[in-house]
């Protein structure tokens, strides 16, 4: 008993180290309560357990870019949406994207045992936080229940020692987008592609989506923001659960995403929760590298059959009453 004693003290007083010591607090800590609320009403999964918290601990001295974030943040959430709901995970981190990765550990022996809807929440409201403040930087996010602490997420630079695990899909160049933060419909990047560029999923090239710029060019910003929110909406869904019609808008309400199923020839084609996971992972971060970032349609195919179809788009009166109040 006695060894096991001081293990669990000594795991615990290293997790402290990762989680504040290690961290030079310059800015308050903010405790994200409203992302509790959202998060419970919005996603389908379980209710996050009563008395469930977040704090959010951040150091201006170790900025971060914020395009980066939002790469690596995506990156981190497609693979935690890939796992069970409501499985106890102890510790982890994501690929290196950009230098950036998110990594997370849990606090041993607590009432309730860290799960993967924990992360993907910490993870979601810490960076809608970070792009309603403007403050990007080196972050620790403390997720509690009843004030005790239950584990941490990390976001912040990590050296590669020379192991090369950033995935083709996630090799991008310079910073994209419009620049400014917001819709410009006046940008030269804000007309029509000459015909639809066609995008293969590194992990599966069976997988191909056809996409095609339209309207306005917006802040790559807004469209990561959008993809994150929906990865973390499809988080609780199982990769093959069907869904017809998938819609949903970012934190800021400046960008609609929406999927749906395909009409008549095609219906029999299931459009599938991982599907739709897939063109958030990839689509955003494409547009990103080919400095285009703006409205865009697409089309989900699979060895060349079309199982659906979707876009991302400014919200227009019709798009507010279809994605109702969040």
């Amino acid at each position: 008993m006695g060894y096991n004693f001081h293990t669990n003290l000594l795991a615990i007083l290293l997790l402290f180290c990762l989680s504040a010591l290690a961290l030079v607090v310059d800015i308050p800590p903010r405790i994200l309560a409203n992302a509790i609320s959202r998060t419970n009403n919005h996603l389908k999964g379980p209710p996050l357990p009563p008395g469930f918290s977040l704090r959010l601990l951040m150091s201006s001295s170790e900025p971060l870019t914020p395009n980066h974030v939002y790469l690596c943040a995506i990156e981190a959430m497609y693979h935690l949406a890939e796992e069970e709901w409501e499985d106890v995970v102890h510790t982890g981190h994501s690929k290196i994207v950009k230098g950036l990765q998110v990594s997370y550990y849990d606090v041993p022996h607590r009432p309730v045992n860290m799960q993967y809807r924990h992360i993907i929440v910490a993870i979601l409201a810490s960076v809608d936080e970070m792009d309603r403040t403007g403050d990007f930087n080196r972050a620790v996010i403390e997720m509690r229940v009843n004030k005790r602490l239950l584990g941490t997420v990390r976001i912040g630079r990590r050296s590669n020692d020379g192991v090369h695990d950033d995935d083709a899909a996630m090799k991008v160049e310079g910073e994209g987008g419009s620049g400014g933060g917001g819709v410009n419909s006046t940008a030269s990047n804000s007309t029509r592609l000459d015909s639809p560029k066609i995008l293969v999923d590194p992990d599966d090239p069976s997988v191909t989506i056809s996409y095609e710029r339209f309207g306005a060019a917006l802040d790559c910003k807004l469209l990561f923001s959008a993809a994150l929110d929906a990865l973390a909406t499809l988080a609780p869904n199982d990769d093959f659960d069907k869904l017809d019609l998938f819609i949903g808008v970012n934190w800021s309400r400046q960008v609609v995403y929406q999927a749906f199923s395909d009409e008549g020839l095609y219906k029999r084609l299931l459009l599938t929760a991982d599907l739709i996971r897939r063109v958030m992972r990839l689509l955003p971060q494409r547009l990103f590298e080919e400095r285009a970032c703006g409205e865009v349609i697409f089309v989900i195919l699979v060895d060349g059959m079309r199982h659906g179809s979707g876009r991302f788009r400014v919200p227009d009166e019709q798009g507010r009453e279809e994605i109702g109040s969040r």
